[in-house]
């Protein structure tokens, strides 16, 4: 049911069919309409007014004693008004005389109607069919508003002159009465002109389209019908409206976006209208063919994503919005940083006005980006998608926009292309760790001008699993960077700290407090320049070398504290082979003839440097091998034999611990020891049992005329086959002088047979 607007105690004009009575009379432009022969070319404006025949007159008289005066007013910009006058000749009925004007778009239409109303008296009824919005009529080439009513008053008023004391002033344009201006406009008018005026407070015209015929506005007692007949009514295609924009109503919230959170919803109480839309599907609205733009103002940005929160009976599904299971819209974001609803009605569910308010209110934004703006602003397009239904004017257009404050998360900083494996010789140079390393952190890249201000940052180097002594870091100078004491100079300015005092780790900290930057490009040529040397003679095959960077952030690159980024690089180290030492050597027994063996050399002790390390530093000496031999070669006067102690015994020819063999004990060479330690049985030949094994051979002479002393030669060999490094196997020698004191043997017979 169409609601009144009560005004002044005023009835609400109905639709009742007076016996009607058709006299078409020409403007005052000269347009004369008479049935078929109706001139839908443009008005003559050179012709005067001209009456009808003589013998259509006479004809009316003799039927209507007294006949009401009705003029009709057709403004030429009304949907197909050359139809409007056919179909108003091909109703005419007895009882009622109708006079068309054309009103000129070319002329102010005030003065047409003046014109037309010159000389005139006792005129009944004006009905001006034209378009109209709240507070304003088109009247030919102008329109009659608050304004225009002041600027006119005069001209309007000169009209009383040719109305009947009970004259009706009826305005059939849409929704000239739906608010406080048309309220204000229409009961100025009533007032200027002394007529009763009624008008419509919504859309006028075909019904399909959401209009109809009532004029819900009355003010004074209408005496007139409505112009056009029921069978007209029924059969007037469009409506009498200037189509209204769309608009949007409470579009003024503030969402709160954080970087790398969940979109937010951008206005949840925002709503959407549009008078023409809004009207039809029995007032419920059907916003079929409009659509809803969503973008940055100034131009689409690719960080800004546009999303649904599924709710209130809607959902997105793939990129459509469904209600009850059907497609009412699609949700087009195929554009970068845009977002575009089209609404529809062709799968069987209208989209209302209630549902097109329920979209707008859920959808959500967020941004992708890492360096946000602290705000932005996103602009709201509603096209309304007129094609001419809504009424004239062409598409209607509704904007407003939204606000999104963003506030910034930092973004840690981090390393690309960290993934160097620098070789490393041991007692070799310093080694590169990765040339091609770089460094970027969002927020400090786009300080300094976009050139980067790491200021405050800084940079650790160390071995994996904690700092080890042995390694050691140090800078290739180049790029304009050299190391300068424990300071890294640019342009003979520090631009970083150096720090090396914490055996095995590197930390560098940039600064900008000398007046230079240290820019992005900077720190990457820093980092590229760090070098590595490790200082272990026994060195592992390879290290991995962690990094780690911190921003340094306190609160100015955004929430979220420090940002920390990590890498690593490796090392493969070639260990170099250190030969074995052999220390204390020095011994100097004393063998007297025929008496008992002595030790060689207590004290002596072996090293090897990679042998020592194995076995969780324990030593490990499978594969090496000791050797013992007379100066000049083996003398089979000499005998090497072992004194069991330390937990190793000599059992045949193989030295036991444990009751396991871990080397063995080699005399089959007249005047030769052998000793070769294996690890093979289960137990490890230790760097203690090496050197416990050499310190217990003994040595005893079995020639009657011994030399006052001999020098025997010690050789240790490594047994390297390369695991212990380059080089292949390296040995130590060494000697002890063996004193012997001869003793007198008895005389003795020889052949005495």
């Amino acid at each position: 049911m169409k609601n009144t607007i009560p005004q002044k105690g005023r009835n609400k004009l109905q639709l009742e069919e007076l016996e009607p009575r058709l006299l078409f009379s020409a403007d005052w432009l000269g347009v004369f309409a008479q049935g078929d022969d109706i001139d839908n070319s443009s008005p003559d404006q050179s012709a005067g007014i001209e009456t009808l025949p003589q013998p259509l007159y006479t004809a009316v008289s003799e039927q209507i004693h007294e006949p009401r005066q009705e003029l009709v007013f057709i403004d030429t910009r009304a949907p197909d008004y050359q139809q409007l006058l056919k179909d108003l000749n091909n109703s005419v009925e007895t009882g009622r005389v109708l006079e068309i004007i054309l009103l000129d778009p070319e002329q102010d239409g005030v003065t047409q109607i003046s014109e037309a109303l010159a000389n005139r008296s006792g005129v009944d009824a004006i009905h001006i069919i034209s378009h109209a919005s709240d507070g304003a009529v088109q009247l030919g080439g102008s329109w009659l508003d608050s304004d225009t009513l002041i600027s006119s008053s005069a001209e309007i008023a000169s009209w009383a002159q040719a109305l009947d004391t009970d004259a009706d002033l009826l305005f059939y344009g849409c929704n000239l009465a739906s608010g406080d201006r048309g309220l204000d406009l229409l009961d100025r008018l009533a007032d200027i002109t002394g007529a009763d005026v009624a008008a419509s407070a919504d859309l006028t015209g075909n019904a399909a389209l959401g209009g109809d015929w009532i004029l819900e506005y009355v003010d004074g007692d209408i005496n007139s019908a409505v112009v056009l007949n029921a069978d007209l009514q029924n059969s007037f295609q469009g409506l009498l409206a200037v189509n209204t924009n769309p608009a949007f109503t409470n579009l003024d919230a503030t969402a709160s976006f954080s970087e790398d959170a969940s979109a937010v919803v951008m206005d949840a109480d925002v709503s959407i209208s549009d008078l023409e839309l809004d009207a039809l599907n029995a007032g419920s609205g059907d916003y079929s063919g409009a659509s809803m733009t969503l973008a940055r103002n100034g131009g689409a940005n690719a960080d800004d994503s546009f999303s649904f929160n599924d709710g209130n009976g809607i959902s997105l599904v793939g990129n459509e919005l469904h209600k009850g299971g059907v497609s009412i819209a699609s949700f087009d974001t195929s554009t970068a940083g845009q977002l575009t609803i089209t609404y529809t009605n062709v799968n069987g569910q209208t989209p209302t006005t209630a549902d097109v308010s329920a979209i707008a209110q859920q959808i959500s934004f967020s941004n992708s980006s890492d360096l946000p703006p602290a705000s932005v602003q996103i602009d709201w397009n509603l096209n309304d998608g007129n094609a001419g239904a809504q009424g004239t004017g062409g598409v209607g257009l509704g904007s407003g926009s939204s606000n999104v404050s963003i506030t910034a998360a930092n973004d840690g900083p981090g390393f690309a292309n960290l993934d160097a494996t620098a070789n490393f010789s041991e007692g070799g140079s310093a080694v590169i760790l990765d040339a091609d390393v770089s460094i970027g952190d969002p927020e400090l890249d786009a300080i300094n001008a976009g050139s980067g201000d790491y200021h405050g940052a800084s940079l650790t180097v160390a071995r994996n699993g904690g700092a080890n002594s042995d390694d050691s870091f140090g800078f290739s100078d180049g790029n304009g960077i050299s190391l300068v004491g424990n300071e890294l100079h640019k342009g003979g300015v520090s631009i970083a700290g150096f720090d090396t005092s914490t055996a095995g780790q590197l930390t560098i900290t940039y600064t900008n407090a000398n007046g230079q930057t240290p820019t992005t490009v900077d720190v990457t040529a820093i980092a590229q320049q760090v070098t590595y040397s490790n200082a272990s003679e026994a060195p592992p095959t390879s290290v991995t070398i962690d990094w780690s960077l911190t921003d340094g952030n306190a609160g100015a690159q955004g929430t979220g504290g420090v940002g920390t980024g990590a890498g690593s690089s490796s090392v493969n180290i070639t260990a170099v082979n250190d030969g074995p030492v052999l220390a204390n050597l020095d011994a100097t027994p004393t063998f007297v003839e025929d008496g008992s063996v002595v030790v060689l050399d207590a004290d002596v002790s072996i090293n090897d440097l990679e042998l020592d390390a194995l076995n969780a530093g324990n030593g490990d000496y499978n594969g090496a091998s000791l050797t013992l031999v007379r100066n000049g070669g083996a003398n089979a006067d000499d005998n090497f034999g072992f004194n069991d102690d330390n937990g190793v015994s000599l059992v045949g020819n193989e030295l036991h611990k444990g009751g396991v063999s871990i080397s063995s004990f080699d005399t089959s060479t007249a005047g030769q020891l052998t000793v070769t330690y294996t690890n093979a049985n289960g137990q490890a030949p230790t760097t203690a049992d090496a050197n416990a094994i050499q310190r217990q051979v003994t040595y005893s002479n079995t020639n009657d005329s011994p030399p006052a002393s001999v020098q025997i030669d010690w050789a240790f060999n490594d047994g390297n086959t390369g695991s212990q490094g380059t080089d292949g196997a390296l040995a130590a020698t060494g000697n002890v002088a063996v004193s012997i004191t001869a003793t007198n043997d008895d005389p003795g017979f020889a052949n005495l047979d």
